[in-house]
């Protein structure tokens, strides 16, 4: 660790001012993406704004012939929601599981 000029520590190549007081404390959150296929009319607003990448178009269609989203990297969602708010089918559904409490 070495430091700059600015106050910021450095380490490993990311540049923080200081880990949080209670990091030991804030718990793993691990989101679980639930897609109703059949409300989807397929307009990849989820895909588009998931700022984790974790939906993608599903070759399948649903009854209606849309393409809807599917869940590739479920490891990935942090269970921000982001995708539930944007949907406007209310097609999606996210549901937060605490998978570690660091201790």
């Amino acid at each position: 660790m070495g430091n700059r000029s600015d106050g910021r520590v450095r380490s490993e190549g990311t540049a923080f001012w200081r880990p949080p007081l209670d990091l030991q404390q804030i718990p793993k959150i691990q989101g679980h993406v639930v897609v109703d296929v059949d409300l989807c009319k397929g307009c990849g607003y989820c895909i588009e704004f998931c700022p984790a990448g974790v939906l993608a178009t599903s070759p399948k269609r649903n009854r209606k012939g849309y393409h809807p989203p599917e869940v590739l990297h479920p490891e990935k969602c942090t269970g921000c929601g982001f995708c539930q708010r944007v949907c406007p089918d209310f097609a999606i559904t996210v549901q937060k599981e605490i998978v570690e409490v660091r201790a």
